[in-house]
């Protein structure tokens, strides 16, 4: 009897690290993109305040092609699936002739990645 052995899927926060070095080491200019809310306390008055952080729907890394054009990655898992607001600033990249991946493995990435200049 054999076993055979499987290699585990990668979390969203590891392909999302795997695809910035990837692309970091091909010299593309990116960035992991963070957003949502943040809370914080002022502190001479204690009060307690919440900061947007990023615009709304905008994918998980942010960067330039080398040709120069915006390019937005947007990293889901096996399942995951965009929110509304992501399909908007999906299309809002588009339409300005951006560059836009939804990618939901390494595999799926590389393959994508092709067509890129």
């Amino acid at each position: 009897m054999t076993t055979q052995l499987t290699r585990p899927k990668p979390t969203e926060k590891q392909l999302q690290s795997a695809i910035l070095d990837y692309l970091t080491m091909r010299r593309f200019l990116v960035w992991r993109n963070n957003s949502g809310m943040a809370e914080s306390t002022n502190a001479k008055t204690g009060a307690s305040y919440r900061i947007k952080l990023g615009k709304s729907g905008s994918p998980d890394i942010i960067g330039m092609t080398k040709s120069g054009q915006f390019l937005g990655i947007e990293v889901k898992g096996e399942k995951g699936r965009q929110r509304d607001s992501q399909k908007e600033f999906e299309l809002e990249v588009l339409t300005n002739k951006g560059v836009y991946l939804l990618v939901h493995s390494w595999e799926e990435f590389i393959q994508k990645m092709e067509v890129i200049k």
